[in-house]
């Protein structure tokens, strides 16, 4: 009994520097003033003002918006433990274990070993109250465990929950980011809705505009937004108030990344595209990257800032090889021009007595493995020229046969016939489905028995299968015939846009052009100077033109 009583006083006149520890994260927000930090804080300051004598506050550590399921994204948890190492405080208080953290692992490994190694007291003011200096066995029996479990399984459970929530928000349209994407900005009314930051739209537009038509490459890009003095995105939404997450750049500037996420970006046609990364665990905070095909598209979800047709341009050009000057400019013909034999892509080069331009097979250039080729460019545009002349009086022609063709009796008579036959065959198969449940019905009642089941639903099912075929051609056939009804002009007018130009574009290329091939044909007489160039140019809407018969 004296030993206890002097035991006691020993421990009442040891002093305690101690070091509160606070958190609230926002798997937390709904217990509400319960764990908020002033409440936390008031908690622990009344403990330490009841017992002065033993305990004084050295410092106050405060992680507010963390979660606790890891100690290494706490700055200030880990503040806490570089001073305990220091032996600055030698007892850490918190209001309860699931403040101090929320993992089994690193509750066993600081309060049972930690925190021991260095002479340190740790109190949990909850209920039991922790105390592994006059209650070791607190931090040692069942309780303390069960505890740092509730605590883990609390977080995995709010994080699955959390999970699908932004999962069904997703799936409805609903945006679910911290920050909206630039060139939009959060409904002032609806936080999961997109308005258009008009300011930021218009540089957007800009952007989808030079990269297609003004032949600049994404860093050409980069250097011009940078020279027109253009904020890039982390700094235009701190210019309005809005501090992304993430580290601040020295010098603001555009990066050929942040160019091409944005040109990348379906988003700016209206689309609420989402889902791209995935939390594989709530313990893991890295995301991973999801295939394109797991991505969750809405369409149609907000205004777009630019139009489908130009967003598809773009996704074109962006795919394609292309050679850049050191300005970040390309060349007229760059992404279009390539050689036929190795299908490499043509670079552009200066006559230096003329300064005329001509491109040549780079790769032959390089490796020797294809044979020499070069084509001056007003070559190539005398042929682009009269490639789209040629295909503008073609289209007139197919369309004087399209507008034939619909205004026939015998399309009209033709198209009903397919329609009468496909209603014969959908009754035909109703029935013969009918059927096939009327035959297990008898089965399963007794009324035939097993091998005469097998034997008449083996038939029937040929004869099904053979009605399905039959309507699966004719819905081909049908949907031709509406095909060739409701092609639009759409792509005759973007030719005949062209009926009266006299020099190639980057516009004529972008809207008529898919690719060029360049080559050489053999010249008899061996003289390289007078070999004549083959280029066969593949205009787009093939698509359209198989429409007319």
């Amino acid at each position: 009994m004296a030993k206890m009583k002097k035991e006691s006083e020993k421990n009442s006149l040891k002093q305690w520097r101690v070091g509160a520890y606070l958190r609230l994260s926002k798997e937390d927000e709904t217990a509400g003033t319960s764990v908020s930090i002033d409440h936390q804080n008031a908690i622990i300051l009344d403990f330490i003002e009841n017992d002065p004598l033993q305990f004084t506050l050295v410092d106050t550590y405060v992680d507010d918006g963390i979660s606790g399921v890891t100690a290494e994204r706490r700055p200030e948890f880990q503040r806490l433990i570089d001073d305990v190492k220091a032996g600055l405080i030698n007892c850490v208080i918190t209001k309860d274990t699931s403040r101090f953290t929320r993992s089994v692992t690193d509750a066993e490994y600081y309060v049972n070993t930690l925190f021991p190694s260095h002479d340190v007291r740790f109190i949990a003011l909850g209920s039991p109250r922790i105390d592994s200096f006059e209650d070791p066995e607190s931090v040692e029996g069942m309780q303390f465990h069960f505890e740092n479990y509730f605590n883990e399984y609390f977080v995995k459970m709010t994080s699955k929950k959390i999970r699908k929530v932004f999962e069904m928000k997703t799936k409805k349209g609903e945006f679910i980011g911290s920050y909206a994407p630039y060139g939009y900005a959060k409904d002032p009314s609806n936080k999961h809705k997109l308005v258009v930051d008009e300011e930021a739209a218009e540089i957007v537009r800009k952007m989808f505009d030079m990269f297609v038509y003004d032949k600049l490459s994404i860093r050409g890009l980069a250097l011009r937004l940078n020279d027109m003095g253009v904020l890039p995105p982390r700094e235009y939404k701190a210019s309005k108030g809005i501090t992304p997450n993430g580290r601040e750049a020295k010098i603001p500037s555009w990066h050929f990344n942040s160019v091409r996420v944005i040109l990348s970006g379906e988003k700016y046609c209206g689309h609420m595209v989402q889902g791209k990364t995935k939390n594989i665990s709530y313990k893991v905070k890295k995301p991973k990257q999801q295939d394109p095909k797991n991505w969750i598209v809405v369409k149609n979800t907000h205004e777009p800032i630019i139009s489908e047709d130009l967003f598809q341009k773009t996704q074109v050009l962006l795919k394609r090889p292309s050679r850049v000057s050191r300005n970040g400019e390309k060349s007229l013909y760059a992404s279009f021009a390539y050689c036929k034999c190795c299908d490499h892509i043509l670079s552009r080069n200066t006559v230096r007595k003329s300064g005329k331009y001509f491109y040549r097979c780079g790769f032959h250039e390089t490796t020797k493995k294809c044979r020499p080729l070069n084509i001056m460019e007003h070559v190539l545009d005398e042929h682009i020229l009269f490639a789209v002349k040629s295909q503008i009086v073609l289209i007139a022609e197919m369309d004087k046969l399209k507008q034939k063709i619909l205004a026939s009796g015998n399309f009209t008579d033709d198209s009903k016939i397919l329609q009468r036959n496909l209603r014969h065959l959908e009754k035909e198969r109703d029935k013969l489905e009918a059927r096939s449940h009327r035959l297990y019905d008898d089965y399963a009642d007794g009324t035939i028995d097993k091998d005469l089941y097998i034997s008449r639903s083996a038939s029937l099912k040929q004869e099904l299968e053979t009605a399905k075929d039959r309507i699966a051609k004719i819905q081909i056939e049908i949907r031709q015939f509406k095909k060739v009804q409701t092609t639009t002009d759409s792509y005759a007018d973007r030719f005949k846009k062209y009926e009266t130009v006299s020099e190639v574009t980057r516009e004529l290329l972008v809207d008529l052009v898919d690719k060029i091939l360049v080559d050489k044909e053999d010249n008899p007489n061996g003289n390289r100077l007078k070999q004549r160039k083959y280029v066969k140019v593949i205009f787009k809407f093939a698509d359209e033109h198989k429409a007319l018969p």
